[in-house]
This record gives C-alpha cells, sequence and structure tokens, in this order.
C-alpha cells in the first residue's frame, strides 16, 4: 500500500483486509524505483498506490511511475486517484486500471490484478489492445520536457479530437512534425493506440511514426 496520506494508506488496508489476504503499508520515505522493488516478493505481491503522491519528503514521484515500473516488472497493481490525471496519459498503455479513491473495493483491485497478469502474457481486453492506426495532430504545444497535442485518431472517433500529454522524446522529428502545422494546420503520424477504449480517458498512444 503506497500513499503518503496514512489515513488513506488505512482505507487500502481494509480493502485487502475484506480480500482476505494481508497488506502492508509502505510508511517510511521511498528514496527511488529500484529501493521500492528491492522489498517486493515479485512471486506473491501486489500493490494499490495512489497516482498523487503529493509529498516530497515521501516520494520524489507520483503513482503513475512506480506503476509503469511494476508493469515493466510483471507485478500486479492498481493505480487509484481522487481524479483522472492528465499527465498519466503518457504512461496509460502501462497502467491497465486506474480507479477513483471511491470505487476502490475488493472487486476493482481483484479485476485490476487479474487485467495485469493477462496483458503480462500478452492477452488484452479489446479495450486495451493496442493497433497501429492514423493519427491526426492539429495543434501543439510544449511545456518543459513534455508537450500538449490536439489530436484526432479516425478509427477511434472520426469526428471529435482529444487532448493529451506526451513526453518530448517520444514523438519522432518534433521540428518537422511542427513544421508541417505550420504551414498546413496538421501533421499525420501513426501510434499504436487502444481503438477500442470506451471512454477518452482510457486512450493510450505509443510508438509514434511521422509518415
Amino acid at each position: 500500500m503506497i500513499d503518503d496520506d496514512p489515513r488513506v494508506r488505512e482505507s487500502y488496508l481494509e480493502t485487502v483486509t475484506d480480500m482476505g489476504i494481508a497488506g502492508v503499508a509502505v510508511t517510511d520515505p521511498i528514496p527511488d524505483v529500484d529501493s521500492l522493488f528491492s522489498k517486493i516478493d515479485f512471486a506473491n505481491d501486489g500493490i494499490i498506490l495512489d497516482y498523487q503522491l503529493n509529498s516530497t519528503k515521501y516520494s520524489r514521484y507520483n503513482g503513475d511511475i512506480y506503476g509503469m515500473a511494476a508493469y515493466e516488472r510483471n507485478i500486479p497493481f492498481i493505480i487509484s486517484s481522487h481524479f483522472q490525471p492528465l499527465s498519466m496519459e503518457g504512461r496509460r498503455r502501462f497502467i491497465p486500471k486506474a480507479v477513483h479513491i471511491d470505487h476502490l473495493e475488493p472487486d476493482s483491485v481483484t479485476e485490476a490484478f487479474e487485467l495485469c497478469i493477462q496483458e503480462y502474457v500478452g492477452k488484452f481486453t479489446i479495450h486495451r489492445c493496442p493497433v497501429r492506426t492514423l493519427v491526426r495532430i492539429e495543434g501543439l504545444e510544449r511545456n518543459g520536457q513534455s508537450c500538449q497535442l490536439n489530436v484526432v485518431v479516425p478509427n477511434w472517433d472520426p469526428h471529435s479530437g482529444v487532448q493529451i500529454r506526451v513526453d518530448l522524446d517520444s514523438i519522432p522529428n518534433l521540428d518537422q512534425l511542427e513544421k508541417s502545422l505550420h504551414e498546413t494546420g496538421e501533421a499525420r503520424l501513426t501510434a499504436e493506440v487502444n481503438t477500442g477504449a470506451q471512454e477518452r480517458s482510457d486512450l493510450f498512444f505509443v510508438n509514434w511514426k511521422l509518415l
């Protein structure tokens, strides 16, 4: 159980107690990702963690960083949040399930862990399956090491766009893309997108390629 608020950690403990399993709260500060995972039993443990880890004394990173690290290590996990964070979109591919904290309960935890386990062996639900598809960018705004994109995914919804935030280094030939936007008002790329997603907040975009 990872959260900088002791009261929230206690609520996580209540959830797993209702599942009939043991829970361990991470109360000490987390110095880095590797330190956290050095204490985890990969064969038996799962993780419940908050997205918004506000206290820098507790953690340098938000929960999506630890979630992505858990995904890379094939450890089941679920992210809890008071809201759907925009900044997680760049890592949504590696977050099988994020729920509002009010909906964190034994069933949602079990579902998230099962989704993780299936994806770790290459089995995706129709809502999470990544497929390469055309993405049309109609606006781009840089912000530090990330950028906000206004995109249209014709295979998902050809009539309306969505705003997403991605890391700058994830977009190839960024200067060429910006030149195309300046000259024509749009740029076309392909990306792996879960076009079966039901909600805009569940969309993810990875492995961009410029046409």
